[in-house]
């Protein structure tokens, strides 16, 4: 999504959805710096490594996330 949204976006012709994915872009990129993340994707082409979270009752969830958001740079 990261990579599509920001450049197809803006295109004539692209469906509503898209549209939709690229204006959370845009605002979710006032506090994350979701735009720039993108662009050096682009021009880095970083290798993806994929990420599993493991819990064991569902009600442990929200302290993980939120963990795992202070742990990324997410959250203060």
């Amino acid at each position: 999504m990261c990579r599509a949204v920001p450049e197809t976006g803006t295109r004539i012709g692209a469906g509503p959805v898209l549209h939709a994915q690229r204006r959370i872009l845009l605002v979710a990129s006032r506090w994350w710096q979701l735009e720039f993340r993108c662009r050096a994707n682009v021009e880095y082409q970083p290798r993806g490594q994929p990420r599993f979270l493991c819990f064991r009752r569902p009600a442990d969830l929200p302290v993980i996330s939120f963990a795992a958001g202070r742990a990324g740079g997410f959250l203060p």
